[in-house]
């Protein structure tokens, strides 16, 4: 038998494709395509801390009257009232503070989201930062 009819009987398989490595599928790209991903991301974070100044903001009023509540309170007890409208007024006290509790809570998971966005894009941005500090550019 021949080399060639031995290489005749052989069933050909097409090549299987190779997996790159991730270092070789890597693709080049700008610093200034860097630069517009960084600036995006700048922005994105901007945003964000806007919108956490905004719930900031709508707090601020519910907790200033919240602590302000709580000052009034004890004023509230030193005045000589009858029992019936101290009762009253605690009553009335104990329905705000519990209203402004339901309102905190209220707000507490859309703020807690609007956070862990923010925190995921200033990572990501700190991540483009670092990643553009070790790649040299021409």
């Amino acid at each position: 038998m021949s080399l060639s009819s031995v290489a005749k009987r052989r069933p050909t398989h097409p090549p299987s494709p190779r997996v790159a490595s991730p270092k070789r599928t890597r693709t080049r790209t700008s610093p200034s395509d860097h630069l517009q991903a960084l600036a995006d991301l700048e922005s994105q974070v901007h945003d964000l801390g806007a919108k956490v100044l905004a719930f900031r903001h709508k707090g601020l009023p519910f907790f200033a009257r919240l602590s302000q509540a709580l000052v009034q309170r004890p004023s509230e007890g030193t005045t000589d009232t009858a029992p019936t409208e101290s009762k009253n007024a605690h009553e009335d006290l104990r329905r705000i503070l519990k209203e402004r509790l339901a309102l905190a809570n209220s707000m507490l998971p859309t703020l807690l989201e609007e956070l862990v966005m923010w925190n995921t894009k200033i990572q990501q941005a700190v991540d483009v930062k670092r990643k553009d500090q070790r790649l040299p550019f021409p």
